[in-house]
């Protein structure tokens, strides 16, 4: 196992575009080591979320952690610099 490897929570994270309410009050514990995808139809905020994750698109509520420490307002450029990449070149 990868030992940059850390946790991810997503605690109650909500993204809205106006009137559109594109993620809504979503929480999800990761641990360490654990592999999870993500699975929906079209529209169900899959790539919201994963956006909000990496740093591309902030929340408009909620808490995202990583290894415990809270991401949440970090921007993309930040995060390269301060946490684990989601995969790794080889």
């Amino acid at each position: 196992m990868d030992k940059r490897a850390e946790s991810v929570e997503i605690r109650s994270a909500s993204k809205a575009c106006g009137a559109v309410c594109a993620l809504d009050d979503v929480s999800l514990n990761v641990g360490t080591g654990e592999f999870v995808s993500l699975l929906g139809p079209s529209g169900s905020g899959k790539t919201t979320l994963l956006g909000i994750l990496g740093g591309f698109i902030l929340p408009s509520s909620g808490t995202i952690l990583f290894g415990g420490r809270d991401v949440t307002w970090m921007t993309s450029r930040i995060r390269r610099r301060s946490t684990p990449r989601f995969s790794h070149p080889r």
